[in-house]
C-alpha cells in the first residue's frame, strides 16, 4: 500500500490547480481547530493509516512543499 501511494503523490501534486493559493493564518487556525485530536485518534486507532500519512509527510518534505 506504501509504494503505491509514493507512486501516486507527484502524480496528485502535477495536478493541483496553478490558481490555488495559500490559505492566510486564519483560515490556518480554523483548520488546526477543526482537525484537533485528530493525529492522536489514527495513533491510537488506525495504525496503517498513520503509516500512509508519515509516508506522504515524508515525501512533501523531501519534495519541499513542507517546511
Amino acid at each position: 500500500m506504501l509504494f503505491l501511494l509514493a507512486a501516486l503523490a507527484p502524480m496528485a501534486q502535477a495536478r493541483l490547480p496553478a490558481e490555488w493559493r495559500n490559505s492566510s493564518a486564519a483560515e490556518q487556525a480554523q483548520d488546526a481547530v477543526a482537525f484537533a485530536g485528530l493525529d492522536q485518534a489514527i495513533r491510537e486507532d488506525s495504525p496503517d493509516v498513520q503509516s500512509a500519512l508519515s509516508t506522504l509527510t515524508g515525501i512533501a518534505l523531501e519534495q519541499g512543499h513542507l517546511a
